[in-house]
């Protein structure tokens, strides 16, 4: 049963450090921008 706590207690601790880097790399700004390219990149080679 204390092994089941523990893998729930790291995963859980896992997720958090995750969204912590994703908040702290602004993600969704890179996301915008790399759509942004992308439409740029397909308009002139198109």
């Amino acid at each position: 049963m204390r092994k089941i706590y523990t893998k729930t207690f790291v995963y859980f601790a896992e997720i958090q450090y995750i969204y912590s880097e994703i908040n702290n790399r602004n993600i969704i700004m890179d996301i915008l921008n790399f759509t942004y390219y992308f439409l740029i990149y397909n308009l002139i080679f198109n």
